[in-house]
Parts: structure tokens; sequence; C-alpha cells
């Protein structure tokens, strides 16, 4: 072998293992993003349907203080439920990715909906002056029932994507390792390849 080709096997054979390892650290980098991409599109998930649920049960509580006070101002009214719907939008946009998950929220927001309708129904009997029938509907226990559903769906949807949080949390972390694997590995060979023994 000549003394040119030894100098480009030399820089060559260093030179690609570097390449190599360079593939494999971005290679890395990009499942390391991507899983903490993840992770926190599961952490905005939990916030937002963590955020949903607050303000039914505030309205759910304000109605029997509406109730008991016979006071139509005691609870949140149409602004209340229109910022669930958009909460509720927004969680449908955020989990599109997943149709499950979409079908899920949509069965959410029907069970708000037909807490909404009763909730409606009763505020109407204390407008038009008809305490006693207001009460007697919330004795009745179906709005306990409505929020029971909803809470219900919501505690299920939630245990879901905790689960999900879980299993990305476990994959940052294992992208993570692969990464500094790959780190390491880089390192060592261009310890070698410099010190000339690859």
């Amino acid at each position: 072998m000549n003394i040119l080709l030894k100098g480009l096997l030399l820089i060559a054979v260093p030179t690609l293992f570097q390449l190599i390892f360079l593939g494999l650290l971005l290679k890395a980098e990009s499942e390391a993003a991507d899983a903490d991409h993840w992770a926190m599109h599961s952490k905005e998930v939990i916030e937002q349907i963590t955020s949903a649920e607050e303000p039914v049960l505030h309205e759910a509580a304000d109605l029997r203080l509406a109730v008991i006070t016979d006071d139509r101002q005691q609870h949140g009214g149409e602004a209340l439920w229109k910022d669930v719907d958009q909460r509720m939008a927004a969680l449908a946009t955020s989990v599109s990715d997943n149709p499950q998950q979409v079908e899920k929220v949509h069965d959410i927001a029907a069970a708000i909906q037909a807490y909404h309708e009763w909730n409606n129904s009763v505020d109407q009997k204390i407008g038009a002056g008809a305490h006693d029938d207001a009460v007697a509907a919330v004795r009745l226990g179906k709005g306990d029932g409505l929020v029971d559903q909803v809470l219900g769906q919501m505690g299920d949807f939630l245990q879901r994507e905790r689960s999900l949080d879980e299993q990305r949390v476990q994959l940052v972390a294992t992208a993570r390792s692969n990464q500094r694997v790959v780190l390491l590995w880089s390192g060592l060979i261009a310890l070698l390849a410099g010190a000339g023994v690859v």
C-alpha cells in the first residue's frame, strides 16, 4: 500500500465513523424532541380538561345557591356556558390526532349540554317565580346525575390522558438516554480515532 492510500484511509475511517455517529446523534435528538413535544401535549390536554371541569362544578353549586336564595343572579349564566363550549372545542382541536379522544370529547360535550339544558330549565323556573318547582327539580336529583355523568366522563378521559402522559414521559427518558449513549460512543470513537487506534 502506498503512503497516499494509507493517508487517505487514516482520514476516511475516522471521518466515516464521525459521520455515522453524527447521523445517529441527529436521529436521537429528533426522537428526543418528538418525545418532548408529545409529553408537553399531554400536560396541556390534562390542563384543558381540568379547566373545563371547574366551571361546571361552580355552576352546579351556584345553581343550588340560586334555588336556595330564589335569586337568578347567583350563577354564571350563558357567558359561562359559552366559555365551557369554547374550552371543549379547544380540547377537541388539541386531541384531533386521536379519533378515540375526539369521540370522548364529543361525549363529554354532549353530557355538558344535557346538564346545561337542565340547568336552564331550573333557571327559567326561578325566573318565572316558580320557586317551589325549582326546588322540586333540584330535589329529584336529575341535575346531580347529569353532573356525575359529566364528571365521570371527564375522569375517564383524564385517566386515559394521564396514562398517555406517563408513557410519553418514559419515552422522553428513553430518548434522552439513547442520546447520551450515542454521545458517549461518538466521543469514544473520536478519541480513539485521534489517538490513531481506529
